[in-house]
C-alpha cells in the first residue's frame, strides 16, 4: 500500500516481489516470524510488537505492528496495522544519550565531592590534631608558668632567709654588750657565709634563665658534703635560735668525705 512504499521506498511491485520478512533487519526476522507464525497457529502471541524495516537506500525505520488473527478465504491468516516510530525510537535514543550523559556529570560530580569530602575530612582531621597538639602544649606551658612561680616564690623565701642572717649578724656585731672580737669575728663569718648564700641564690635565679635556654651546665668539683651541711645549718641556725628553736643536722656515716659535683647548687 502507499504507506509501505513510503515508509520503504519500495514500489508496489517490489513489495510485493519477495516475503515481507525480507525487507525486515536481519536481526528481527526469527523473532517476527516466530510470532507470525504462532498467531497462525492459534497460540499465545503478542498482540503489538516493534521491529526495524531497512529502506531502499539502507536506512531503517522503527516499526510497531498491531495484528490479529482473521479467517482469510477459508484459510487462517494475519492482519497487522503498522505504525512508523522511527521519530519516537530517535527521541528515546536521545533521550536516552542524555540520561547517560547527565549519568556521567553526575558520576564524575559525585566523584569530585567524594574527594572534596575526604580532603576536608584529612584537612579536618589534621586541624584536630594540631588542635590536640596546642592544647597539649597550653598545658605543658600552663605547667611551667606554674612551676616557675613556685620556684620564684621560693626564691623569694630563700632570698630574705640569708638577707635576715646578715641583718641579725650585723646588729649582734653593733650591738654594745657584744662578747669582743670572738664574737665579732663569728658575726663576720656568719655575714660572709650568709652572702655567699645569698650569691648561691642569685646564681640560681641566673640557672633558671639558663635552664629556659638551654645553656646550663653544672660545676664539677671536689667538695665535703659535710661541710655543705654544717654550712648550710649555721647560716640559718642563728634565725631558729632567735625564735627559740635548735638547728642540728646529722650525716650518716656511709657518705663520702669528698665527692665531685656541684657544692653550690646541692
Amino acid at each position: 500500500n502507499p504507506f509501505m512504499e513510503r515508509l520503504t521506498g519500495y514500489d508496489a511491485a517490489t513489495l510485493r516481489s519477495k516475503p515481507f520478512v525480507e525487507f525486515l533487519h536481519p536481526d528481527d526476522r526469527r523473532t517476527v516470524l516466530g510470532i507470525h507464525l504462532r498467531r497462525l497457529a492459534g497460540g499465545q502471541a503478542p498482540q503489538g510488537h516493534a521491529f526495524r524495516i531497512v529502506t531502499a537506500d539502507g536506512g531503517l525505520r522503527h516499526v510497531n505492528a498491531a495484528s490479529a488473527w482473521m479467517e482469510w478465504e477459508g484459510r487462517p491468516a494475519t492482519v497487522s496495522f503498522l505504525a512508523d516510530i522511527s521519530e519516537l525510537k530517535a527521541a528515546e535514543q536521545a533521550l536516552a544519550e542524555h540520561v547517560r550523559g547527565q549519568e556521567d556529570v553526575i558520576a564524575a560530580r559525585t566523584a569530585s565531592l567524594r574527594e572534596t569530602n575526604d580532603r576536608l575530612a584529612a584537612e579536618a582531621a589534621r586541624h584536630e590534631r594540631t588542635a590536640e597538639k596546642l592544647k597539649t602544649a597550653r598545658t605543658k606551658l600552663a605547667r611551667a608558668l606554674q612551676a616557675k612561680s613556685v620556684f620564684l616564690a621560693n626564691v623569694s623565701h630563700e632570698i630574705r632567709t640569708p638577707l635576715n642572717v646578715i641583718l641579725g649578724m650585723a646588729d649582734l656585731a653593733l650591738r654594745p654588750d657584744s662578747g669582743g672580737q670572738a664574737d665579732l669575728t663569728r658575726c663576720l663569718e656568719m655575714i660572709r657565709e650568709a652572702g655567699t648564700s645569698l650569691r648561691g641564690i642569685l646564681g640560681d635565679l641566673l640557672d633558671l634563665s639558663r635552664v629556659e635556654s638551654g645553656r646550663l651546665e653544672l660545676d664539677a668539683a671536689p667538695f665535703s658534703p659535710r661541710q655543705v651541711l654544717e654550712a648550710t645549718l649555721a647560716a640559718h641556725r642563728h634565725v631558729a635560735q632567735r625564735q627559740g628553736l635548735t638547728l642540728t643536722g646529722e650525716t650518716a656515716a656511709d657518705v663520702p668525705d669528698h665527692v665531685i659535683g656541684d657544692a653550690g647548687r646541692l
